[in-house]
């Protein structure tokens, strides 16, 4: 009698050790079923250096002044002398366009009392510029590195130059 109950014994630890791997076998098959349908398979990796083939070139200015109309027409003078450096290193007309103006008045608000107050000296801001748009990338390049030249032009750029964008 402990002979057989010895036998009955082996075959219980071998039932159970068999029913934990096949419990773990379904559960990790479970799992990996699931998973199997929310992953992404990316075969191949490619790289190359890509050339540019345009250039876009914001050149910003602005002006400060307490006459608006003579403030517009120093602006003007700008975008005519940036036109001017533009064309004379290369570029055609149709590669410039001129930004939109904004005008800031930094007295908007004010009461008529308090502006009589106030030096009008620097009461408005006008901000605008040029954009070049050019194919050729290499004009735009060299161009972009003679910025001095405007500056000694009497040209204000912009503390928010960022120089040329190329896309390909």
């Amino acid at each position: 009698m402990a002979n057989k109950l010895k036998s009955l014994s082996g075959i219980w630890v071998i039932v159970l050790a068999l029913g934990v791997a096949l419990g773990g076998y379904f559960i990790g098959d479970g799992i990996y079923r699931a998973m199997s349908g929310r992953t992404v398979t990316v075969k191949g990796l490619a790289e190359r250096d890509v050339v540019a083939d345009t250039a876009v070139w914001n050149i910003k200015i602005n002006g400060v002044g307490g006459d608006l109309t003579i403030l517009q027409n120093e602006i003007d003078n700008d975008i005519a002398e940036i036109h001017s450096f533009l064309t004379d290193a290369g570029f055609n007309e149709s590669e410039i366009q001129n930004l939109r103006v904004q005008v800031r008045d930094k007295y908007a608000g004010y009461s008529d009392a308090e502006l009589k107050s106030q030096n009008n000296d620097g009461r408005y801001v006008i901000d605008t510029g040029v954009m070049v748009r050019s194919d050729n990338v290499a004009l735009v390049d060299s161009v972009s590195r003679k910025m001095g030249e405007l500056v000694r032009r009497g040209i204000t750029v912009t503390e928010d130059y960022s120089g040329p964008t190329y896309i390909f």
